[in-house]
């Protein structure tokens, strides 16, 4: 039986949950094509969006590569590759498709998936790095990528292969400074963030292989060192980035020098969070909670509804019909946009959960979100199985 990190499953749960947070303030970023006099979401909101962002995506890859190399170490590639082609390619194709075909859109169109169509590909190409893995050269290579890892003082070399994949895979320009460039839809692939992403995956790999920096990482001196340190270079990372987008309202063009420093800070504030999150969710959960095993089930069907939800409520709670002041189309009917998303955000992860019991856990659906093992719908020859 493989060992639980039951910190870690929290950690990769509560980042799928909060697809919902950093999404909601989005729709009504798109919804200004739509209903006249919306305004724009407040600093708070952009400010906390900001935060989840930094660390988010980061966190998704080097957990996967932890629980990748964990499965291919305890089981075998063909589990492992019959494992992901079921709940990752299969479960990208299905809900990607139930959610265009909603929403009229590009029948290619990825959204939020584009982190499954990452993920699948990089463990494809990962199981035949793992197949060379008794190679002396490849070991030499895999032994000096690794040694970061043996001690937290020389854990920051990491910082220089992520700042320099920052800059080539994050937009420039002062409308989107710091997005990740992501493709938006499957016949798409931006090498940049793909081997940015990539970089984070590998670096979860190794992490597994050397799991005891997790009992380092969870000290007490050490969280409040990366804490601190994230939370002075993330400050300064807005006030760059803040001041770039002030200073450039009628242009895109950021300055070279300005550039390098919103780079630099951005690497270090991701690098800092994500160690310091691993670090945190390790230490304070050690044991299987009811409550955890509830919310690690519930949080991959949220990942992948939660956009269905939150663009039709959303639009709905600040949609006003046309009126004698509007009278061309829909406005906004002023509604507190905080106010509206924090009811998004809580409505939404409701109806998430409530779909997953009526749509998916009792259905041959839960084969892809679970695993057959795990399902309670099974054919009785297959039980077994």
């Amino acid at each position: 039986m493989m060992e639980r990190y039951h910190g870690l499953d929290l950690l990769r749960s509560l980042a799928m949950v909060l697809g919902l947070v950093i999404h909601a303030p989005l729709v009504y970023d798109i919804g200004k094509n739509t209903l006249a006099n919306l305004p724009n979401n407040s600093e708070y909101i952009l400010m906390i969006s900001n935060w989840i962002h930094f660390w988010r995506m980061p966190v998704f890859f080097i957990l996967a590569g932890f629980f990748c190399q964990m499965v291919l170490t305890k089981k075998n590639l063909h589990y492992f590759l019959s494992d992901r082609f079921i709940r990752i390619f299969l479960a990208l194709i299905i809900f990607c498709l139930i959610q265009n075909i909603l929403f009229s859109s590009y029948i290619f169109a990825l959204s939020h998936f584009w982190f499954l169509y990452y993920l699948f590909i990089i463990s494809v190409i990962y199981t035949f790095l793992f197949k060379l893995r008794n190679i002396k050269y490849f070991k030499i290579i895999s032994n000096i990528y690794q040694f970061p890892l043996k001690k937290v003082l020389i854990l920051p070399i990491y910082l220089f292969p992520i700042i320099l994949l920052k800059y080539f895979s994050h937009e420039l320009e002062a409308k989107y400074i710091g997005y990740s460039i992501i493709p938006k839809n499957i016949l798409e692939f931006k090498i940049g963030s793909f081997v940015y992403y990539f970089m984070w995956f590998t670096i979860g790999c190794a992490l597994f292989n050397q799991s005891h920096l997790l009992d380092e990482l969870k000290k007490i001196y050490l969280l409040f060192i990366f804490f601190v340190i994230a939370l002075i270079s993330m400050f300064i990372y807005w006030e760059f980035t803040f001041g770039a987008i002030y200073e450039n309202k009628n242009s895109n063009f950021i300055s070279t020098p300005l550039i390098f420093m919103i780079t630099i800070s951005s690497g270090i504030t991701t690098f800092c969070w994500v160690f310091c999150l691993i670090g945190l969710t390790h230490r304070i959960i050690n044991k299987k909670l009811k409550i955890l095993d509830f919310f690690i089930e519930i949080s991959y069907p949220v990942y992948l509804l939660h956009m269905i939800f939150l663009m039709t409520i959303g639009m709905a709670i600040v949609w006003k019909e046309p009126s004698e002041t509007f009278p061309v189309g829909p406005s906004y009917n002023g509604l507190n946009l905080d106010l509206a998303i924090l009811i998004n955000i809580v409505v939404s992860f409701i109806l998430c959960i409530i779909s997953y019991y009526i749509f998916i856990k009792y259905t041959p659906l839960n084969w892809v979100v679970n695993g057959y093992k795990k399902s309670w719908f099974k054919f009785k020859t297959l039980r077994k199985y």
